[in-house]
């Protein structure tokens, strides 16, 4: 309870955790929020205005729903930045945690592969394995994953390196505690509010990476409607309907800026160094 008091009282986290909520509902319920189906065609009404009758945002180019569009496309972007993100905690991570705390031979073949793949930009790597597998949604998570595990693994590797030498895992040594058992009970309790913190942030670059692949006609495939891809076809037909890129880039922007203001709220609420101040 009184981690949730700290945290309404950041207003600017409150309104990122508000504003997330809101955005999950609205992917989870999409087809009872929707007001159309956001495939099907009304060529008749293209380029509706917005708030024209019964299209609240207008159409696009072959007179489908923009608002029914930027509802679904909320599924894609949280789908692909929640899978993308959690695997990567647990591929990186779990390679930060045993090249933290074991060292040795281990740290020095793990954090090189790292140390390769950091080196390589996270769109290049997108790009390659799209290339190889095609512009299907696992591609997309599978790439993400693949260029953000190293992060996580830099940042649970310096926090697994910082708390092994701490006195409590020494005297849990010292009482015959296996590795494994340090691990569970010590380690990763401490590091756990790190990687959480870390979490919130790329779940925002997820969901504009994802959307930068949509726009460069490298995201999932139509008619999927999709964000990035919205925007990208509004280019061609601003002049027809200058809104129409509006909506599209409103929501990829709000969509960040809730994970990144919630997750500087979180990085807060968890410092243990806030917490003593507050006491």
């Amino acid at each position: 309870m009184r981690a949730i008091r700290r945290l309404a009282t950041n207003r600017l986290a409150g309104a990122g955790a508000v504003a997330i909520v809101l955005i999950v509902f609205t992917a989870v319920f999409a087809p009872v929020i929707a007001p159309q189906d956001p495939i099907d065609l009304h060529v008749r009404e293209r380029f509706a205005p917005p708030f024209s009758g019964e299209y609240i945002l207008g159409t696009d180019e072959v007179g489908r729903d923009v608002l029914s569009r930027v509802i679904y496309g909320s599924r894609v972007s949280l789908m692909v930045a929640a899978l993308a993100v959690s695997g990567a905690t647990l591929v990186g991570g779990g390679i930060g945690v045993l090249s933290g705390y074991f060292g040795g031979w281990l740290d020095g073949i793990l954090m090189r592969i790292v140390d390769v793949l950091f080196a390589i930009p996270t769109l290049m790597i997108a790009l390659s394995v799209i290339g190889l597998f095609g512009r299907t949604m696992n591609a997309i998570i599978f790439a993400l994953i693949v260029g953000y595990s190293p992060l996580f693994a830099r940042v649970s590797y310096s926090a697994t390196v910082a708390v092994r030498e701490q006195p409590f895992v020494e005297a849990s040594r010292a009482l015959g505690a296996s590795p494994w058992l340090i691990l569970r009970q010590d380690v990763l309790p401490n590091i756990f509010p790190l990687v959480v913190v870390q979490m919130t942030t790329y779940i925002a670059r997820a969901i504009l990476a994802e959307a930068s692949l949509g726009f460069l006609g490298l995201g999932v495939q139509p008619p999927t409607p999709t964000w990035g891809a919205m925007l990208s076809l509004s280019r061609e037909y601003f002049y027809h309907s200058p809104t129409l890129p509006i909506w599209p880039g409103l929501a990829i922007l709000i969509a960040v800026f809730s994970f990144n203001l919630f997750g500087d709220g979180l990085r807060d609420l968890l410092d243990p160094r806030a917490w003593q101040a507050g006491e």
